[in-house]
């Protein structure tokens, strides 16, 4: 039998959470403080847990570390996808909020237990994205849900240019040539686009069991990097992803994907920067501790590595690794509307950052404009 922790501060949902998970044939471990929160994770060694935003705010890192084979499930007050993204981030696999539902909740405790470390995963293609969202999502009133556009919405000075999006909770970018690839966690989705004038919706791409944290296309190969830790590539067959092979990752976070030559940087959420080698993923080579906060985003511009800070919301030029990834220019780029800077791709001469929000857009920026 299955044994769940539950540790979430508000009383009534707290005791409607019980009884679903006591109907449902689980055991369970009820903390009404979470003063002790660690020593019970540790003590009653459950299956899951499910416990308040914030402890996953404060303990993610440390339950991710100690005890990687245990998912975390956050619980949030109010239906909040920006907050439910950022919890994804700070290492929750899933999240559940108010109100209560019975068939949501069995869902997503349901899909954490069974959760295997796996790659034999249905791959699916739909244009239709939202047709096959989890019951939460029926939550956002997104006109978008009918199809994916793309609008130029302003203009930042000399060459620069937003754009807004369909989706709001993006959780990588990255361009590779004439082509921008976006992800989305909540939706499970990967959108490709046409650079040119303006970017011209070309594919999307929906995943039944892979919510997408990071992604890059190297190598001819689509590389997805996922809230279960396992790293991902697909090769695209006349545009039909065929998964190759998948490989767990030292992290459970990862929250960018580098190409650069034979190697493959992941950052991870954790602060950490691992570096691969491109043809054997599995091969950690090399750990880094990142100088920022929480790397969003990283790629290499053909002299310098650059990263999105997620918790600071900057944007940094990197030495490299023989230097332990120094800072060696700081930038605050904002795009008008605002948004949670949320990752970043680029060139010698543009960088393209992406910022969830409703909408969430993507800000094309010269890096000659930088100051």
């Amino acid at each position: 039998m299955n044994k769940i922790l539950l540790s979430i501060s508000d009383e009534e949902n707290r005791k409607r959470l019980s009884k679903l998970i006591l109907k449902s044939g689980y055991a369970l471990v009820e903390l009404k403080s979470s003063e002790a929160f660690l020593e019970s994770v540790k003590t009653s060694d459950p299956d899951l847990i499910v416990v308040d935003g914030r402890l996953v705010e404060q303990f993610g890192e440390k339950v991710r570390q100690d005890f990687p084979q245990k998912h975390l499930i956050a619980w949030m007050n109010e239906k909040n996808s920006r907050l439910a993204v950022q919890m994804i981030l700070n290492g929750a696999f899933d999240c559940l909020s108010a109100p209560v539902q019975e068939e949501e909740v069995i869902g997503v405790l349901d899909r954490a237990l069974n959760h295997i470390n796996s790659c034999t995963e249905p791959l699916v293609e739909k244009k239709k994205v939202f047709s096959f969202l989890p019951v939460i999502a029926g939550t956002l009133a997104l006109a978008a849900a009918v199809a994916l556009y793309f609008f130029i919405s302003s203009f930042q000075g000399d060459k620069s240019k937003s754009y807004s999006l369909s989706h709001q909770n993006p959780t990588g970018i990255f361009r590779s040539e004439s082509f921008l690839w976006t992800a989305d966690w909540y939706t499970q989705s990967v959108y490709n686009y046409k650079i040119g004038k303006e970017l011209k919706s070309n594919r999307t791409y929906y995943f039944q069991n892979l919510n997408p944290s990071s992604i890059a296309y190297a190598s001819g190969m689509l590389w997805i990097g996922g809230t279960d830790g396992l790293l991902r590539n697909y090769e695209l067959t006349n545009d039909e992803p065929i998964l190759k092979n998948a490989f767990k990752l030292p992290s459970n976070s990862p929250s960018a994907i580098c190409p650069q030559d034979e190697y493959l940087w992941i950052a991870d959420t954790d602060g950490a920067i691992y570096q691969l080698l491109l043809k054997k993923p599995e091969q950690v080579i090399a750990k880094y501790q990142y100088p920022g906060i929480m790397p969003v985003g990283l790629f290499w511009d053909g002299r310098n590595f650059w990263s999105a800070d997620g918790k600071a919301g900057k944007i940094y030029k990197h030495s490299g690794p023989t230097e332990s990834f120094k800072i060696l220019s700081t930038f605050s780029l904002s795009v008008e509307g605002g948004g949670n800077l949320a990752g970043i791709s680029g060139d010698k001469h543009f960088l393209w950052l992406i910022y969830s929000g409703a909408p969430s857009k993507i800000l094309k920026y010269p890096v000659k404009n930088l100051r």
